[in-house]
């Protein structure tokens, strides 16, 4: 049971009367759009969407939708989880930093769509059923993309990389190392991180610190905590040393990317009032 665990699915209509507002995942949320087109914002990166793009938001990620032109954006999406999600989405190349999909059939056809399609109107139901869609999905994305890795006998990369990821995903508030993280996946350090970017394209210590850093965004976005706890939430003993991460990574310090955020939701808000 805890191979793929379901939290919920949905279909939604984005019209660019009303902006979206970003939302934080906090499991895997897979995405298949069936009409319309637009851009969808995942952490700090614009994506184009359009009939048939599928994308994916990973755990403690946020994600906006913006639908573009005259018809709306129609999107099908799945939350699930699990100890075999992971390890599939990286054998499909999908990391937090690369979250498109290709497929090889167009738009609306396909078993990918029509498994979308079918869990859509599966809410009445048995979960059993419902998880069986699911699994369905799995398989059509890996059968309709060329973006497949190779699986070789023997070869345990993607799971060293699932585990630090886990691990990282689980631990990133405590004081981790990638000594650490190395030590739970049974592997020395510089083995681990040629592993590691050979995966997801970046090292071991720029994981920890980019999703500290997405983390703390949202700290800073939703709640009125002071710099200091944000920064021990996030793993920083050192408030110092938070925001000079903070600052590396975003080009601005910790409250003037709060009070710039805050300034551009209060414009958006009197948008949609006026409109």
């Amino acid at each position: 049971l805890t191979d793929l665990k379901l939290f919920q699915f949905g279909s939604d209509h984005y019209s660019t009367k009303l902006s979206d507002r970003p939302i934080l995942s906090a499991h895997y949320t897979i995405h298949y759009v069936f009409s319309g087109s637009g851009t969808v914002r995942i952490g700090n990166t614009m994506y184009p969407v359009a009939p048939g793009s599928v994308f994916v938001v990973f755990p403690n990620q946020i994600r906006q939708i913006i639908p573009g032109g005259d018809a709306p954006l129609g999107i099908h999406w799945v939350e699930m989880d699990g100890e075999v999600l992971l390890p599939e989405l990286l054998r499909l190349n999908l990391t937090p930093n690369e979250p498109i999909l290709p497929l090889t059939v167009p738009g609306g056809t396909g078993k990918t769509a029509a498994y979308f399609s079918e869990l859509s109107t599966a809410k009445e139901e048995n979960s059993e059923h419902q998880l069986g869609i699911c699994w369905l999905i799995l398989g059509a994305l890996s059968s309709e993309t060329a973006q497949v890795k190779p699986q070789r006998i023997g070869n345990q990369r993607k799971y060293y990389v699932a585990q630090a990821i886990d691990l990282i995903h689980r631990c990133y508030m405590q004081d981790i190392t990638v000594e650490d993280i190395a030590d739970h996946c049974g592997l020395n350090r510089s083995y681990l991180g040629k592993l590691f970017r050979d995966e997801t394209g970046k090292s071991t210590q720029e994981y920890l610190i980019e999703y500290r850093m997405e983390v703390a965004c949202r700290y800073l976005r939703e709640t009125t905590a002071p710099i200091g706890t944000i920064a021990l939430s996030v793993g920083y003993q050192n408030q110092l040393h938070f925001s000079r991460a903070f600052r590396k990574t975003y080009g601005m310090s910790p409250r003037d990317w709060q009070k710039e955020h805050r300034m551009h939701q209060s414009e958006l808000s009197a948008q949609n009032v006026d409109s």
